[in-house]
């Protein structure tokens, strides 16, 4: 499988997750609160696998609203977690901000690595 591959299936894991998620495969022009796209982090080689790894950055847009983005993240990160094991393994879930022309966003980071076949 390709990398637009592993993209589509990362959407197609988060829009099936129950959570009201917008997973698209690339950013969508217009981002609100629970949109969501995979970004490619880096390939890499190991000598424990001989295909290359591919590290995913999967942006989740969080409420505006800060008090509401700390709920959903607390309630559900375990969920995205969850949804995203049968695409690769998380190794984080992160809390952040995304700069933009419009303002900052609250976002939800997730690192999922997986082979790059």
């Amino acid at each position: 499988m390709s990398i637009a591959g592993h993209r589509q299936e990362i959407a197609d894991a988060l829009n099936g997750a129950g959570l009201l998620i917008s997973a698209t495969t690339v950013r969508p022009r217009v981002i609100g609160a629970l949109t969501a796209w995979p970004i490619v982090g880096e390939l890499t080689r190991t000598s424990e696998v001989p295909d290359m790894l591919v590290q995913w950055r999967i942006m989740i847009v969080l409420p505006v609203d800060e008090a509401a983005a700390v709920q959903w993240f607390d309630e559900h990160h375990e969920t995205v977690d969850e949804a995203l094991s049968d695409v690769g393994w998380v190794t984080s879930i992160a809390a952040t901000a995304m700069k933009t022309d419009s303002g900052d966003f609250p976002v939800m980071v997730v690192t999922l690595n997986r082979e790059a076949v």
